[in-house]
């Protein structure tokens, strides 16, 4: 068996979210390397009580590894002829770091297979039922990185405050207000909407509203601190305002699986 890595998307890190595919290989894994936000407990079902699972979430202010460890991880058990998973949150080509694992496999000569999953962004819209595209209001979805807005220059910004779709922000939750606030300057009209989505996918999940008149003075307004994603557009404007349904996985009680390490 030539060494390879198999990268598996877990949406919003509950084994719910994986797709067919994606169980079938994971179960049979016998190294899993796996983020901070996968809910470890729901996989217990599917992965083998013989594998080895591994820790390297990466979240803000808390890393349990360097890239460049996660790295050597996977490469190190792939060369020993392991079966390498590499789960995922969300989707592993958004904001998942896929092209430096990538390139790092790469380089050593290792093959790899990406098996895709559920972004939040879809987790969040399906949560609340909102429509992302939107027929005469929304054709398109601009999907951008929180933590890079404020290098944005003046004209990107008033590119964004324009934009005639609906514009998703990853990784922009502790800075709501600044987020707000550059669109309110570069152009926005005040009654664009702001919305908030925390903990998407979970029994968590939470929506904040708001038109960005008063988003601009408003800071995170997350209760949980959990992670959250901002979604602006008239697209979000609905009828309707829906709580998400708690399917019965979200409030049971699994076993961690049983070689954590």
């Amino acid at each position: 068996m030539s060494a390879r890595v198999i990268f598996i998307s877990a949406g919003p890190g509950h084994a719910d979210y994986l797709t067919l595919k994606g169980a079938r290989e994971l179960a049979s894994a016998e190294v899993v390397a796996y983020d901070a936000l996968i809910d470890l407990p729901s996989f217990s079902e599917i992965i083998s009580p013989n594998a080895r699972c591994i820790g390297v979430g990466k979240r803000c202010g808390a890393h349990s590894a360097t890239q460049n460890e996660i790295n050597q991880l996977m490469i190190s058990s792939a060369l020993q002829n392991k079966k390498t998973v590499r789960l995922k949150g969300g989707d592993s080509a958004i904001f998942g770091r896929l092209g430096e694992e990538l390139s790092a496999l790469h380089s050593a000569g290792i093959d790899w297979e990406i098996i895709p999953g559920v972004s939040s962004l879809n987790a969040a819209a399906a949560d609340f039922s909102l429509p992302v595209t939107l027929r005469s209001v929304s054709d398109c979805v601009c999907i951008i990185n929180g933590h890079e807005l404020h290098k944005k220059s003046e004209q990107d910004m008033q590119r964004l405050a324009s934009y005639p779709g609906t514009i998703v922000v990853f990784m922009g939750a502790l800075r709501f207000n600044e987020i707000a606030n550059a669109f309110f300057q570069a152009g926005a009209n005040p009654d664009l909407p702001f919305v908030m989505i925390e903990n998407a996918g979970t029994a968590k999940s939470k929506i904040y509203r708001f038109e960005l008149s008063k988003a601009i003075h408003t800071v995170d307004p997350r209760e949980n601190g959990g992670p959250a994603l901002i979604m602006i557009g008239y697209s979000l404007k609905t009828d309707w305002q829906k709580e998400p349904a708690r399917n019965s996985h979200q409030n049971s009680h699994l076993v961690e699986p049983r070689i954590v390490i």
